[in-house]
């Protein structure tokens, strides 16, 4: 995306914004040496309406062996995984249902940082110049509790919404879309009306 557009999407008002709502599986928590096993998004569209209907799911292969502990946070096991598409395949069709929208994660460092080490593998990079964290607003604007996406989850009784089990991608982005739109919903637009403010805003938490 060239500068011109980025600045164009930062002066576009956030009800007026498709979001790209997304949550990775992994093999382990160390982005340098553990790998995606399943990636799942799903849109949030202008004015704030999640399409429950049009999402992305697919499981990865990645063609070293899952183990038995992270089996046994999200469920997915090698015999699952072994005829999945290999990484690339599984980003390029992310890549183009997130096409033209701004992507959130909960936690979207961890997230972000395994989309980056494994593109590196293939000298590219993420396309997405604005990414949006739902953590870091959680922790802003929601003081005094546990910001986990579980924990939010059970406050906010997302799980009568979403079916799924949690630690899940699927699930996981959907709970993720539940508690952005309450968020965003809450702080727009007596808190803030861009994207821009919003970047701005998020950037005061690390």
């Amino acid at each position: 995306m060239k500068s011109s557009e980025q600045d164009t999407l930062c002066d576009t008002p956030l009800n007026e914004i498709t979001w790209t709502v997304f949550d990775l599986e992994t093999t382990g928590i160390d982005a340098e040496h553990d790998t995606i096993v399943e990636i799942a998004a799903v849109h949030v569209m202008p004015g704030f309406r999640i399409d429950h209907k049009n999402t992305f799911n697919t499981l990865v292969n990645p063609e070293v062996d899952i183990p038995a502990r992270s089996t046994d946070i999200h469920g997915i096991t090698n015999e699952m995984v072994k005829n999945a598409p290999d990484f690339m395949t599984a980003y390029y069709s992310f890549a183009d249902f997130a096409r033209d929208t701004v992507l959130i994660a909960h936690n979207s460092a961890k997230d972000m940082a395994f989309l980056r080490v494994s593109l590196s593998e293939y000298f590219t990079s993420p396309p997405f110049p604005f990414v949006i964290d739902s953590l870091r607003l959680a922790r802003i604007f929601y003081k005094g509790i546990r910001h986990d996406l579980e924990s939010l989850s059970n406050l906010f009784h997302f799980d009568k919404r979403v079916s799924g089990p949690q630690h899940r991608a699927l699930p996981d982005a959907k709970r993720t879309a539940l508690l952005f739109r309450k968020l965003v919903m809450e702080i727009f637009p007596k808190e803030c009306y861009l994207l821009g403010e919003l970047l701005q805003i998020q950037s005061v938490y690390k």
